[in-house]
C-alpha cells in the first residue's frame, strides 16, 4: 500500500510502509521546533522513504494529516 502526499509545487512523498507514519509522527511531535535536517533525513533514509519534499513541508503535512497538528505551533515559529 502506498500513500502519496502532494506538495504545492507538485512534489510528492511516497510511503510504502503504513506503520512508518506513526513513528514519524511521534518523532516530529517530540522534536517539534528542534528538528535537524540531517537527523530527519537519516531517519527517513533508514525507513527507506522516497523523499522529495523539504523536511519542513513534510512535517507540516504529516501533522495536519494525522490530526495532531497543534494550533499553538505556528508555521513561523516552528519552521522559520
Amino acid at each position: 500500500e502506498r500513500v502519496s502526499y502532494s506538495g504545492g509545487s507538485g512534489q510528492t512523498l511516497r510511503i510504502s510502509n503504513s506503520s512508518f507514519l506513526t513513528g514519524l509522527q511521534r518523532l516530529l511531535l517530540v522534536s517539534r521546533g528542534l528538528m535537524e535536517s540531517s537527523r530527519m533525513l537519516s531517519y527517513l533514509r533508514l525507513q527507506r522513504v522516497e523523499l522529495s519534499l523539504t523536511i519542513e513541508v513534510l512535517s507540516y503535512l504529516i501533522l495536519v494529516e494525522s490530526g495532531e497538528y497543534d494550533t499553538t505551533i505556528s508555521k513561523d515559529s516552528s519552521f522559520g
